[in-house]
């Protein structure tokens, strides 16, 4: 999904790899320069052309706002060395992004749909985040990018599902309780036995656990926090600290223990299973799906089937990694099927730490 949409959306969110072309100056792979004829068409998408003299225009804009391209797509120079013609992979890398603007401009048309104020709104409060004032003295391009990220943001909600509803996430938790069930521990981590020894016999003595662990803690993360970890579904810890988090008494201070990394000395402060409203917020929030999630899968699906041809003099059209491959480049091969990471309404518990 990464490969999809670039975290700097934005009316170049898609680039797909591209932009690290651009970012490591390749693209132009002899040293003769690349001429550039702008007129014409430089492609076609699904029957419509896409006019070289709009990508022209980008590019020049791009050119006169060098902070946005740096931000956009990791190039602030966007010409050849020597010579006032673009790189070849700034061309393919711009054309791409005009070409899925396109699909996604055609699916909104197709369904009759246009941009609602809120989602223009989310498209400027973006754009002022991502470029800052980058893009001061292109009001055209600024306003090219927030249309095209308005649009994106549109067709991603109009395809996203509407979050499961209680019964749903009832079924979900009521399916697997075990992996609701969750261990609270603290820890007290030293570098050797000698050490753990004199620790464990204070303690047991009436020392203020936490005030040690803020004192001789090694592990500094949790040692700021009284030495408390937190609480976590099975299968987190390492051995033999999980099965002490696990089948301790709670409240019974254990060890010391040794791992990998030192010595031990834990106590478990709660054991139990969630309940079904205190597990609610990690099922909610397991089944929101990210920003361009949607939108993403749906590319992923649709591109393919659409007939997308690149004018020569711009690049090639590669139908696997569905990218604008760079003059003078080769395909990359690499396909852009979603993160298997990425899920669609699918939810369940998280890890906690």
């Amino acid at each position: 999904m990464r490969r999809v949409l670039r975290g700097v959306a934005l009316g170049l969110a898609i680039v797909v790899s591209a932009a690290g072309v651009v970012a490591c100056g390749g693209g132009d792979e002899s040293s003769a320069v690349v001429e550039f004829d702008f007129t014409g068409s430089a492609a076609t998408v699904d029957g419509f052309d896409i006019d070289a003299k709009e990508l022209g225009e980008l590019i020049a804009a791009f050119r006169r706002a060098p902070g946005a391209l740096q931000i956009a797509i990791g190039s602030g120079s966007p010409d050849q060395p020597s010579s006032d013609q673009p790189q070849s992979a700034v061309v393919a890398t711009l054309l791409q992004s005009l070409i899925y603007e396109r699909v996604v401009d055609a699916e909104l048309e197709r369904r009759g749909v246009t941009v609602p104020p809120g989602d223009r709104d989310i498209a400027e409060t973006q754009t002022s985040a991502v470029f800052g004032d980058s893009l001061d003295g292109e009001p055209e391009l600024r306003e090219h990018l927030v249309s095209s990220y308005a649009a994106y943001v549109t067709l991603d909600k109009l395809l996203t599902p509407p979050p499961p509803d209680e019964a749903t996430l009832r079924v979900v938790y009521d399916a697997d309780l075990d992996a609701w069930e969750q261990t609270c521990v603290r820890h007290i981590l030293v570098a050797d036995r000698a050490a753990a020894d004199a620790l464990a016999a204070e303690l047991r003595g009436g020392g203020d656990f936490a005030a040690l662990a803020r004192q001789r803690s090694i592990d500094t993360a949790s040692g700021t926090a009284g030495g408390d970890l937190g609480c976590t579904q099975r299968g987190l810890f390492v051995e033999p600290f999980e099965t002490a988090a696990w089948t301790g008494e709670v409240g019974v201070l254990q060890g010391p223990i040794e791992s990998q990394f030192g010595w031990h000395v834990l106590e478990v402060t709660k054991r139990g299973t969630l309940t079904f409203e205190e597990a609610r917020g990690q099922l909610e929030q397991l089944s929101t799906l990210q920003p361009f999630t949607s939108l993403g899968s749906w590319l992923s699906e649709n591109v393919p089937k659409l007939g997308i041809t690149i004018d020569p003099r711009f690049g090639t059209w590669d139908a696997v990694s569905l990218e604008v491959i760079p003059v003078g480049a080769k395909p990359s091969g690499l396909s852009i099927t979603p993160d298997s990471s990425a899920t669609t309404g699918a939810v369940g518990p998280s890890t906690t730490r």
